[in-house]
């Protein structure tokens, strides 16, 4: 791992200019060189997990527009397919957080018995979500999704469609009340290419209404979330950046902000202004100089809690103490790959069913249901995302279940 935080020297280079502003002034953050190419997907078997394809972060920072990049992504090796699973629906608390994201949209905009297009929307739970509150009629857009029953929000009864491909022109004859698209655009190699594409489409309608939301780099940088970087997100944006490149192409941002817990942050907008009224933006909880400080500071954090995490890993392994992991998800696959390669952590536990049996790329640690608990020994649990500390809590004493619990 290397980390600098000094302005790139080569410039001009494929993949060395920001992907919204255009900017060649690019300030260098951190590169880890040899990361699980896909997070998301897990293997049957630990060998075939420890073979999974692998690239590199070179993440990088815009001073002019505050957006980060993956300078070194290359979008020929990121394909989506079935086996792609990043569902968070089986949480309550993420659950919880998510219809009433459904509710307010259906509210704010009136969406009832009309027509809601996601663009990547995954198994189709938030979908699912945002037709039954408003008994709207679904399309969804995902190469990932499979046929199984989603998750605990799965129903019966409603229009929904989910096409298992990417949105393109074909489908610019829909006319929908609103666009969704969450957790997509930092996947997506070109973001600005992307939105254009989107303001072309929605030109001639001016009552449909996007609405997008991705993680927040600022929350990533200010609380030292090192383990929030993948190699399946070339983008990482600020609310600046995010609402910066939609207003650059010309949409009208009706509303702004940040969501679970600041860990979110999205942006609604249309190609006029919104009828309801557009409400304040909000604004950043830091300044730009504050932001530069995290960026050129993040290296050494991460260099700081990778040493910590190894030794007190290992000197666990060495006194017999177990260790377990909570959350089989992008967060827990990068603790793991570039902590814990050797696999002091003993076992990982998550309440998806779809994980449940199988290994984490890069490692090969195998993940198990949390009823598993009962049969085997741990004295600490490190739980991934601290949101998620009291739901996890509540499980284990509902299991009798009794450790330590600690966010890295």
């Amino acid at each position: 791992m290397r980390t600098s935080g000094k302005t790139d020297s080569a410039q001009g280079a494929a993949g060395e200019s920001c992907p919204l502003c255009g900017s060649a002034d690019l300030v260098s953050v951190i590169d880890i060189p040899d990361v699980p190419i896909f997070c998301n997907v897990l293997w049957s078997s630990a060998g075939a997990a420890r073979k999974a394809p692998r690239g590199r972060i070179a993440l990088s920072y815009c001073p002019s527009c505050t957006h980060l990049h993956n300078r070194s992504f290359d979008p020929v090796a990121v394909q989506y397919a079935p086996d792609y699973e990043n569902s968070l629906h089986f949480s309550d608390r993420f659950n919880t957080f998510a219809a009433n994201l459904a509710e307010r949209l259906v509210a704010r905009y009136d969406l009832r018995a009309t027509t809601i297009v996601e663009l990547g929307c995954g198994q189709g739970d938030f979908l699912r979500m945002i037709c039954a509150a408003g008994e709207n009629r679904g399309i969804g857009f995902d190469p990932s999704y499979s046929d199984e029953p989603s998750a605990p929000s799965h129903s019966d009864g409603l229009d929904l469609e989910i096409r298992r491909r990417l949105f393109g022109a074909e489908d610019h004859g829909l006319r929908p009340s609103l666009v969704c698209c969450r957790h997509v655009l930092e996947h997506v190699p070109d973001p600005r290419s992307f939105i254009a594409e989107l303001y072309s489409w929605l030109a001639s309608r001016p009552d449909t209404t996007l609405y997008f939301e991705v993680p927040n780099a600022r929350y990533t940088l200010e609380h030292g979330g090192v383990w929030d970087l993948i190699y399946e997100h070339h983008s990482y944006f600020t609310l600046e950046s995010l609402v910066g490149v939609f207003q650059d192409i010309g949409f009208h941002v009706q509303a702004s902000g940040q969501a679970f817990g600041g860990q979110y942050i999205y942006v609604e907008a249309g190609v006029s202004p919104s009828p309801v009224g557009q409400q304040p933006l909000t604004s950043e909880i830091s300044s730009r100089d504050a932001l530069r400080r995290n960026v050129e500071a993040f290296g050494r954090t991460f260099e700081s809690l990778v040493t910590d995490w190894q030794q007190r890993l290992q000197e666990a392994h060495a006194t017999g103490s177990s260790v377990g992991l909570w959350g089989a998800g992008s967060k827990g696959a990068t603790f793991l790959n570039v902590v814990d390669p050797g696999k002091s952590v003993s076992f990982v536990v998550d309440i998806s069913p779809r994980k449940q049996g199988k290994h984490v790329a890069g490692t090969g640690h195998r993940v198990v249901p949390p009823h598993s608990l009962l049969e085997r020994s741990c004295d600490t649990m490190v739980v991934m995302n601290p949101l998620y500390v009291e739901e996890i809590a509540g499980m284990l004493h509902e299991l009798g279940v009794s450790c330590r619990l600690v966010v890295p």
